[in-house]
């Protein structure tokens, strides 16, 4: 079945190439080299696609929980996170300065809760000093993950920024079975518990959570 789309946006960027928002069906998305980056929540406050496995693999967190977002998007990682936690403190970094007006605009990045930075995710978690009780991990140009999952120093970067028990949620695309493995392995050199939720069952070309435990 084919939905009418109605076009709010329409541009381009140098880190995500053709950049667009639009309405389909009564969702709003923000689509980047016809991959959806980012989209608004239903009314039960989900989105029924890969982001709500966030929210589901958060811990039991405690008051005024601090959380770091890497791949800030249009913030929707954040929006569902404030569902569980009303008050979450969330640090935001996104490299593309066009998404951040985008999200502000569209989306969730008007938040007064959180902190926004536009920089690049392996920079930042290099220099960052502050702990967290989660670090969400949602890096991607067009449909590939970033590069910087496969390095283990950036993965100890991150296990550095987690309080005792902390809690670190990668989503990354993984098109076969031995690529899925290959990350536990690398996740498992660094975090001392780790476990995978696929988005649809065994199947591959799909998004799947990683989580690892500090």
């Amino acid at each position: 079945m084919i939905f009418w789309e109605k076009i709010l946006w329409e541009g381009s960027s140098p880190y995500n190439g053709k950049v667009k928002v639009v309405e389909s069906n009564g969702v709003r998305r923000l689509v980047a080299d016809r991959y959806t980056q980012s989209r608004l929540l239903d009314e039960t406050g989900k989105t029924n696609h890969y982001w709500d496995r966030f929210k589901e693999n958060l811990p039991l967190l405690e008051k005024n929980p601090q959380v770091l977002i890497l791949g800030m998007g249009g913030g929707t990682i954040g929006r569902i996170l404030k569902t569980k936690y009303s008050s979450v403190k969330i640090k935001g970094v996104e490299i593309d300065p066009l998404i951040v007006e985008l999200g502000k605009k569209f989306f969730y990045l008007d938040d007064k809760d959180i902190e926004l930075l536009v920089e690049d995710a392996g920079s930042f978690i290099s220099k960052d000093t502050d702990k967290y009780d989660a670090v969400c991990v949602d890096l991607f140009f067009k449909e590939k993950a970033s590069d910087l999952l496969h390095e283990e120093n950036f993965l100890k970067k991150v296990r550095e920024r987690l309080k005792e028990n902390g809690v670190v949620i990668i989503n990354k695309i993984c098109r076969d079975s031995k690529e899925d493995n290959d990350f536990v392995l690398d996740m498992r050199k660094v975090f001392k518990e780790v476990k995978v939720s696929r988005e649809r069952g065994n199947k591959y070309e799909q998004n799947v959570i990683f989580c690892g435990k500090a």
